[in-house]
This record gives C-alpha cells, structure tokens and sequence, in this order.
C-alpha cells in the first residue's frame, strides 16, 4: 500500500487523495494537495484551499477564504463572509457576494456587499443586481454596469424594432420611464422588467426576464433563456426549460430544476428538491434537504449527506444514510462510505465496498494488496511481497 503523503491533524476530519494538508476539526478533503484550516470546511479538487469556517472550495485551485463561503470552479476565489463564487477566475471580496462568470485572460471581481456579479470574458460584469435596503425594498439592475442609479440602469444601446415614444404619455401596456439624463416617461406598470425578451411574462414585483418565452413570477426573481421559469421569491433561473420554484432557488442549465427553498440545481435534468440541497451535474436528484450531489445520475433521499461520482446508467447511485458521504463510479453501490458519528468527540465508520460497515473499517468482497511489506507481526512478515491478505 503506497503512502498518500497527506497530512491530517483535526478531530472528526478526512482527507481522501494525496499530498494534501488538514489542520482543522471537523472538515473533508478529497483530491490533490488541498489545505483545509478552516473548522467544518471542504474541499473537493486538486490545488484548493479552505480557511475559514465552514468554507468550502470545489474545483481546481478553488481557494474559500471568508467563513461560509463557497468557491466553485476553476480559480474561483472568496475573501469574505458567506459570500459565493462561481466560474473561472471569479473573487467574491465582499460580505454575502456572489459572483458568476468565466474567463482565461481576465478576472472578475465583486466588491459591493450583498450583490450578484455576473460576466464573461471581461473584468467588467454584463449583469448585477445590487443589495435592498432592508425588509420591504429591492435593489437594483444594472446591465453594463456595477453601480446602477435606477431599478434598471443600462450602460448602452437598447435594440428594438417597431419602438415609438410619441409622448403624450401613452398608453395601453404603458412603461419606460427616466430621469433628466434621458428621460423617456409613460410609466404605469412596473412590476416586472422585460429585456431583449420574446413572449412570457414578468409578473412578480421587481422581476425580470430575458430571452423566450420565460416567466418570472416571485418577487424579485429572474428568468432568462428559453422556457425558463423563476416561480419562487428572489429566485433565478437560467438556460433552457430551467425551473426555480423554491424561495431563492437558483436553476441553470437545460432542465434543471430548484424546487426546494434555498435549493440549487445545475445541469441537464438535475432536480433540487430538498431545502438547501445541492444537485450539480447530469440527471442528479437530491430529494432531501441540505443534501449534496456531484456527478452524475446520483439520487439522495436522506438529509445532511454527500454523494460524488457517477451511476450506472439509469442505475443511480443512491445515498439513503443521513449524515454520510459515498463515493462510486459506473455503479449503483460506492466503493467507499463514510458513516455518522454519534456526536461531538467520536468519529463515524468507513466502509469499502459496503455502506453499513460493522467496524471502524469494514472491506466487504475484497483483497488488501500490500507491496513491499517489511514490518508487521511474522504471519505478515513472512509473506512474499505483493501477496493479497485477507
């Protein structure tokens, strides 16, 4: 058995791959030199780091710095509290920040406390929306730019085709409004924002829609790409025939669907329906709440677990066991399990080829390969080299 040369000092912690570094309680680790020192963080990827509470870092030198952050993607980057980047070369740096977006040659940052950034390609954002002023309010959209001055600010040319002002102010649908800086007038509505958008509807307070036929109907809530659905409060869905139903659910992607409060699903056919569950990847389900899916066809029907890898098929991966992580691939069964512990001091179980392990390490159905083995009691002394031991 060849040494993973990782370093692990926490209570409660786990590192699975090697080189990597653990220095903190309660945390996980899987991939390649990873350096947890941050109480309850995680990381999943190659060269990432988390050192704040409750951080977590996924993809490849994902670096989770503020406590309860999430930085997902290839040199995503957080800096502050609960704040949340997402892509290639983003930083969120301020305080409950989000920011999403992908570019090789340049890196995007939101600095501006309670906001969402979002662009590509550039260091400048495409789409922001800012922070309320508290219970009661909404912020503003910016389209071109960070620092928006109106509900809708837009820095640049709105197309259209068939557009007429004639001022006096119209009526019928009525819209469009402004100041001294260009003001248009008419008024009426606004409820909802439509932009660059065909068919659909924007019902919902303060909602916008961008694209075909998509619907917004919470307050607040997005919806763009074709057939999209933003139905929750302060959700956003994006991509094609994307549905968030659940308050604040994000859905992306062809088919995606957020239905849990707080949920959020990304991927072709990822379904989201537990509160604050996680389904990222192709055709994952995470039915129960604060449940975490990365692959594909994975399925959790038990709270508080992870699940990473791929199914089968249609022969999903399920995690049926609350408060667990499974690992497996091309399989509707993991190769590796972590169980629950019983609470603060003891640790969980950890079973290889079997999810109900029996002892501290269980291996169900197979050999220990051991290579070049010189120490041990006689009766695994004296065995030849590269033997298997049961």
């Amino acid at each position: 058995m060849k040494k993973s040369n990782n370093e692990v000092n926490g209570i409660n912690s786990f590192v699975l791959g090697t080189h990597s570094q653990m220095n903190s309680d309660f945390s996980a680790s899987i991939g390649y030199r990873n350096i947890n020192t941050g109480i309850g963080s995680l990381i999943l990827g190659n060269f990432s780091e988390a050192d704040s509470t409750y951080s977590t870092a996924i993809g490849v030198y994902a670096h989770s710095h503020g406590p309860a952050s999430i930085a997902i993607g290839s040199y995503a980057k957080t800096k502050k509290k609960f704040s949340l980047a997402f892509g290639n070369h983003v930083v969120a740096d301020a305080d409950y920040s989000i920011v999403m977006g992908g570019s090789q040659a340049f890196q995007l940052t939101n600095t501006v406390p309670y906001s969402l950034m979002i662009g590509f390609n550039s260091d400048l954002p495409t789409f922001f929306v800012s922070s309320s002023d508290g219970a009661g309010t909404t912020g503003n959209v910016g389209i071109g730019t960070d620092g928006p001055d109106a509900k809708l600010d837009v820095a640049g040319d709105i197309k259209t085709e068939g557009f007429r002002l004639v001022n006096g102010s119209q009526g019928y649908g009525k819209i469009l409004q402004s100041d001294d800086n260009g003001t248009a007038i008419w008024v009426d509505p606004p409820i909802g924002t439509c932009v660059q958008c065909e068919g659909g509807s924007s019902t919902g307070d303060v909602s916008s829609i961008i694209g075909i036929n998509n619907t917004a109907e919470g307050i607040a809530s997005f919806a763009g790409g074709i057939d999209s659905q933003a139905l929750g409060d302060y959700s956003f869905a994006f991509g094609n025939t994307a549905r968030a139903e659940g308050l604040a659910a994000v859905s992306l992607m062809k088919d995606s669907q957020a239905l849990g409060m707080y949920s959020f699903a990304v991927g072709k056919g990822a379904i989201a329906s537990g509160a604050g569950s996680f389904a990222i990847g192709f055709m994952n389900r995470a039915i129960a709440g604060s449940s975490y899916l990365f692959g594909e066809f994975l399925e959790t029907n038990a709270g508080g677990n992870v699940t990473i890898g791929f199914g089968d098929g249609l022969d999903y991966l399920k995690n049926n066991k609350p408060y667990s992580l499974m690992v497996g691939f091309k399989s509707d069964i993991p190769t590796f399990f972590v169980g629950p512990s019983s609470g603060a001091g003891t640790t969980g179980k950890i079973g290889i080829g079997t999810s109900d392990p029996v002892a501290k390490v269980q291996i169900k159905d197979g050999d220990i390969f051991i290579e070049d083995i010189d120490r041990g009691p006689p009766a695994l002394r004296n065995r030849m080299p590269g033997q298997n031991h049961r």
